[in-house]
């Protein structure tokens, strides 16, 4: 009788059960996410929702609604990877995000970028108040976004970027902004809420930590976390026709 090689078997037992661990770790994550940014649960959810479909977010809300420290607070929950955070203004250049430009390819007449350390090259990034760039960076920042690549020119820089939470506190109405905002699948809005408990229990969450962002007991490593990543890309969603249809008429 030959024999059976179980092997196989048993290393895909193994994957799954690494990738269901990871999932368990992520739902533990976002209870403790949603512990340190009070009233915020749905919209961290939707968060991680964006990071493991490989999507960007844009959290949308008035000045003072810790935009910043939500986005810092669910990147600060993996670990091995790589992060980038800026804020933008009506002043900064496409060097302030992918790199300054390379002095020996100037010396040739061309303007290559220096990625290293760049938005380009990162993980995971935070871009704060997005719609105070100007549109020439918004423009040269669509083929990142949506393509996950820097195109400029001759050169062009594949990005292991896997997701970009933006915020703002307006909007204004552009061609090129309608074009950026088509990019944040997940466009998240943060409410004011007036409710006094909620409220006590924000004033009691900033006082403990000061407002900075918390270690939790663990993180998820990224090869882990590209694992379930992974997993999840594979399903597929037919979308009714009926949902295209007012899609497109809205």
């Amino acid at each position: 009788m030959r024999a059976v090689d179980y092997r196989p078997v048993l290393i895909e037992e193994e994957l799954l059960g690494g990738v269901f661990g990871t999932a368990q770790k992520i739902n533990d994550l976002i209870e403790f996410v949603s512990s340190q940014i009070v009233g915020r649960e749905k919209i961290i959810r939707q968060s991680f929702y964006a990071l493991l479909t490989g999507e960007h977010q844009l959290l949308f809300g008035r000045t003072g609604m810790a935009k910043s420290l939500l986005a810092r607070q669910v990147f600060n929950c993996f670990d091995q990877a790589t992060f980038f955070e800026k804020q933008l203004t009506k002043d900064s250049m496409p060097d302030n995000l992918f790199g300054a430009y390379d002095i020996l390819q100037l010396k040739k007449g061309k303007m290559f970028h220096n990625v290293e350390g760049s938005i380009v090259v990162a993980d995971f990034a935070f871009l704060d108040e997005i719609f105070d760039a100007n549109d020439m960076l918004l423009r040269s920042l669509l083929s990142l976004l949506n393509e996950k690549r820097l195109v400029n020119g001759e050169q062009q820089v594949f990005s292991p970027l896997n997701s970009v939470i933006g915020a703002a506190n307006y909007l204004r109405n552009t061609e090129i902004l309608e074009a950026v905002i088509d990019r944040f699948i997940y466009k998240s809005h943060i409410p004011d809420n007036k409710d006094p408990y909620i409220q006590i229990l924000i004033d009691h969450a900033y006082q403990k930590n000061g407002g900075q962002v918390v270690d939790p007991d663990y993180k998820i490593g990224l090869d882990d976390f590209l694992s379930l990543k992974e997993v999840i890309s594979g399903q597929s969603i037919v979308i009714p026709d009926y949902i295209l249809f007012l899609k497109i008429i809205y």
